[in-house]
């Protein structure tokens, strides 16, 4: 009498099989013989590099080694986990802890001015509020100014600058300041910029808000606010800061900053590019190799 087989079992050697097959193939190609599933110990040994039939410990590990290595899924894999991470960075944000209070650490009237914002109370009365939160690096201190935006000044010394609804989209031009992160949580964008030295410097703004107005006029553009306050030194070099203060002309060229998430920090990326990586050795351990 057949002894009754597991179907569970078998349903699980028969999606070990089908992940292990391009790995199979592909060392079949390596030890010469395309067409034929060949194992991490047949390829060593065919390369001289392991005995044949060894099954010591060593060997099983040298062959369980070449198995990972050699196979596709380790790489397809790897590549996928890092752009799914890269994915939960963009929806998550870069997921610096605290709330609320961590923009509030200070007791002065800076801070007095921040909880009187308008647009600050609109972010905390949002279902975005924690993701658009988890943007402000611990340490960061609030800028005030005039600006529409709500810009913090962080640890690293650039600038987080969560804009509100309905602002003007940033151009992608040179004489435009551009964001090293610049995503969108529901209605606010927040944007992660160089720091600007010099804004609000009147003789940076008379020398060199002429050249950057014709600059900007001779690609098509309106540089409709152009005053002190919107001209900085980036890296010594002049340019405007704020992205209202150039506009679009009907029938011009449409120049809008791309959607970026900047780079993944590793924290996101390593865990994913390393799960990924796995689908190679678990398919080894379903078969039981």
């Amino acid at each position: 009498m057949p002894e009754p087989t597991n179907p569970f079992l078998e349903n699980l050697s028969a999606i070990g099989s089908l992940l292990a097959a391009p790995g199979d193939y592909t060392r079949g190609l390596l030890a010469g013989q395309p067409g034929d599933r060949v194992g991490g110990g047949e390829l060593l040994a065919a390369l001289g590099l392991l005995d044949a039939g060894d099954d010591s410990v060593l060997g099983k590990a040298l062959g369980f080694g070449a198995n990972v290595l050699t196979d596709p899924l380790t790489y397809a894999g790897a590549a996928l986990g890092a752009l799914g991470s890269r994915g939960a960075y963009k929806a998550l944000g870069p997921m610096h802890p605290g709330g609320a209070e961590k923009v509030f650490a200070a007791g002065d009237a800076v801070m007095q001015d921040l909880r009187a914002d308008p647009l600050l109370s609109e972010v905390l009365a949002s279902p975005q509020a924690r993701a658009v939160l988890q943007e402000i690096p611990e340490g960061s201190t609030y800028l005030p100014g005039g600006s529409s935006a709500l810009p913090f000044r962080t640890p690293a010394g650039d600038v987080v600058r969560i804009a509100p609804p309905l602002e003007d989209a940033r151009l992608a031009i040179p004489e435009m300041l551009q964001p090293t992160r610049n995503v969108t949580h529901g209605p606010f964008r927040v944007e992660r910029l160089p720091w600007a030295e010099n804004v609000g410097d009147r003789a940076l703004f008379d020398e060199a808000a002429g050249p950057l107005s014709e600059a900007i006029r001779a690609r098509g553009l309106d540089p409709a606010d152009m005053h002190p306050g919107n001209i900085g030194l980036v890296n010594g070099r002049p340019m405007v800061i704020d992205s209202g203060a150039v506009g679009m002309l009907p029938g011009g060229p449409e120049a809008v900053a791309p959607e970026m998430i900047g780079p993944t920090p590793a924290r996101m990326l390593y865990p994913g590019m390393l799960g990924g990586a796995a689908m190679s050795p678990l398919s080894q351990l379903l078969l039981g190799q």
